[in-house]
C-alpha cells in the first residue's frame, strides 16, 4: 500500500460518520451518568440537612419525659463560625473563644472554671472562695447572654437562668459563710457535674434546688471558725441532729429566693 493510500484510508477512518455516532453516544451515557450521581448526593445531603434540624428542633421534646414537670429551656448550641459565639466575645473580650465554646455547649469542666477569669493562673485548686466566685460569675453571666443572643427560645429564657444562678449563687455564698471551704467546693463539683447534665437537655431550674445527698456527704457538721457552731466538737448523734434542720433552713431559702 503507498502512503497516499494509507493517508486517505486512515482520513476516511476517521471521518466515519459511526464512529462518531458511537463516541457521542458514549459521552452522553457518560454525562447522564454523572448527572445522575450529583442528583443522588444532593438528596442525601438535602435529607441529612433535614434530618439535623429536625433532630435539633426536637431536642427539648427528646429529653423532656425523663424531666417531667420542669420547664425546658433551649439554647442554640454555638459553633465557631456562629455570629453568637462573636457576639459573646464582644462581651467578654478576656474569655478565649475556646473557653465561650466549652460554656455554650456545656462542655466546660468544674475544673476550668479558672479559665473564665483573666487573672486566672495555670494549675490553680481554689485555694479560697474568691478563686471560685469570680470566674463562677462570669460563666452565669455567659449562660444568660447566650441564652438571649441565640433566639432559639423566649426572651424571659434569660431571665429564667439569671434567677436560677443566682438563687444557687446566694446559697453557696451562704455554705461559704458556715462551712469550711474544702468541703464546700467539693459540694459545688459535685453539683455542677450534675447540673452540666441537665443543661444540655435544657434543664436550669434545678440550680435553686438544695441537693441533700451531697450536702450529708460533703458540707455537713464541716462547720468553720466563724459558722454558727464554730469548726469542732461534736459527736455523730448531735452532728445529724444538727444538719437535717439546715436542710430544711436551705429549702427554705430556696423558696424564700424563688
Amino acid at each position: 500500500m503507498s502512503a497516499e493510500t494509507e493517508t486517505r484510508s486512515c482520513s476516511r477512518a476517521s471521518t466515519d460518520p459511526s464512529d462518531i455516532s458511537g463516541s457521542s453516544s458514549t459521552n452522553a451515557a457518560t454525562q447522564a451518568l454523572l448527572e445522575t450521581v450529583k442528583a443522588v448526593i444532593r438528596d442525601a445531603v438535602d435529607a441529612e440537612f433535614e434530618r439535623r434540624v429536625q433532630q435539633q428542633a426536637l431536642t427539648p421534646a427528646a429529653h423532656a419525659s425523663a424531666y417531667m414537670g420542669q420547664e425546658i429551656i433551649y439554647a442554640a448550641p454555638a459553633t465557631y463560625s456562629d455570629p453568637t459565639l462573636k457576639y459573646l466575645w464582644t462581651l467578654f473580650p478576656t474569655v478565649e473563644t475556646k473557653e465561650l465554646f466549652q460554656v455554650t455547649n456545656h462542655e466546660l469542666r468544674g475544673a476550668d472554671f479558672y479559665k473564665l477569669s483573666s487573672d486566672y493562673m495555670e494549675g490553680i485548686d481554689y485555694p479560697t472562695p474568691h478563686s471560685l466566685i469570680i470566674p463562677l460569675l462570669i460563666y452565669f453571666q455567659i449562660l444568660a447572654a447566650h441564652a438571649f443572643a441565640s433566639g432559639y427560645d423566649e426572651p424571659e429564657s434569660s431571665h429564667l437562668i439569671s434567677r436560677y444562678t443566682s438563687t444557687y449563687f446566694i446559697h453557696l455564698t451562704w455554705l461559704i459563710g458556715e462551712y469550711e471551704w474544702p468541703a464546700v467546693l467539693r459540694y459545688h463539683m459535685d453539683f455542677y457535674a450534675k447540673r452540666r447534665h441537665e443543661m444540655a437537655s435544657g434543664i436550669y431550674s434545678n440550680w435553686e434546688t438544695v441537693d441533700e445527698n451531697l450536702f450529708y456527704r460533703y458540707v455537713g457538721g464541716r462547720y468553720n471558725d466563724t459558722g454558727r457552731f464554730g469548726a469542732h466538737g461534736a459527736s455523730s448523734c448531735a452532728l445529724k441532729k444538727r444538719i437535717e434542720p439546715e436542710v430544711v433552713a436551705l429549702n427554705l431559702l430556696a423558696e424564700d429566693i424563688s
